[in-house]
């Protein structure tokens, strides 16, 4: 895979849909082609690759410029089944240095049309009605740079607290506080990116467990074995879940904080650095 990929604003994918819950046959862009290819070898062969600079040492904590090329890589994507994630220290994260993790799934996700409460929507901060509890930025082409800074002050915020958190970007529908049907369901144009705050979990990971990171908050179950794959319910798995959230208490303490916090910020506020970033 080439280690750079240079594109500009046109290269960006404005609407993608999505038919009978998955996605339909667009077209792969030049990011899809180019990220594909040699995929299939190398995980085969079980491998993937971390590209540093090791001179730069930023650790497992998000900036604005890693949030920007996260949601910039959705955009030039023209499957809405690519999806990008983030795993802070404490949330499983697997190494302590700042990376991202990218991958293709084709089915849809309750995550893409989820409905929501608008917080502060000026700045695309909204907090997703249904489980698990967590919160929602919204954002199409031309807002990226933006919602970016507004994602790092929260991601920012909570890490000042020492508070563990899980971010999922994906093609999504506008937001709304209520189900969508029909063009509207199926209509991606911009990307949603939610953000779970919970309770942090250190120490080695029991790779056979089932670890409550960015997939399994967005509904993506991976199982490890047969028996536990066959075995767990519905329930079971939110129960799992659950026990990694946030009491209701401190969630609702930390949506007004955080609500208070992004309406006190002027634009001047924000910082955007550009820092490297990887997508493994």
């Amino acid at each position: 895979m080439p280690l750079q990929f240079v594109y500009c604003n046109q290269d960006f994918v404005a609407d993608v849909h999505r038919c009978s819950g998955n996605r339909l046959g667009s077209p792969a862009t030049k990011f899809d082609t180019t990220v594909q290819a040699g995929w299939t070898d190398r995980m085969n062969r079980g491998l993937f690759r971390y590209h540093l600079d090791p001179s730069s040492c930023f650790p497992q904590v998000m900036t604005s410029f890693a949030i920007q090329a996260g949601v910039e890589s959705v955009l030039l994507s023209s499957d809405p089944g690519f999806r990008v994630g983030f795993n802070s220290l404490g949330a499983f994260a697997s190494v302590n240095h700042l990376h991202l993790h990218g991958y293709y799934l084709d089915h849809e996700l309750k995550i893409e049309s989820m409905p929501v409460k608008p917080l502060v929507p000026e700045k695309g901060f909204y907090r997703l009605l249904g489980f698990p509890a967590g919160f929602l930025f919204y954002t199409e082409s031309e807002r990226v740079e933006k919602v970016a800074e507004a994602i790092c002050q929260v991601t920012d915020f909570l890490v000042d607290r020492n508070i563990a958190h899980n971010l999922f970007v994906t093609r999504g529908c506008p937001p709304c506080d209520r189900p969508q049907n029909g063009k509207d369901h199926c209509s991606r144009k911009g990307v949603r990116i939610a953000v779970w705050p919970r309770t942090a979990c250190f120490g080695a990971k029991d790779e056979s467990a089932f670890n409550v990171a960015l997939c399994e908050l967005a509904g993506h179950l991976p199982f490890k074995n047969r028996k536990d794959y066959e075995l767990t319910s519905e329930k079971g798995v939110m129960d799992i879940i659950q026990k990694y959230l946030l009491p209701d208490s401190e969630f609702h303490t930390l949506e007004q904080h955080l609500t208070r916090h992004l309406m006190d910020l002027s634009p001047l506020d924000f910082n955007a650095f550009s820092n490297p970033v990887l997508i493994n």
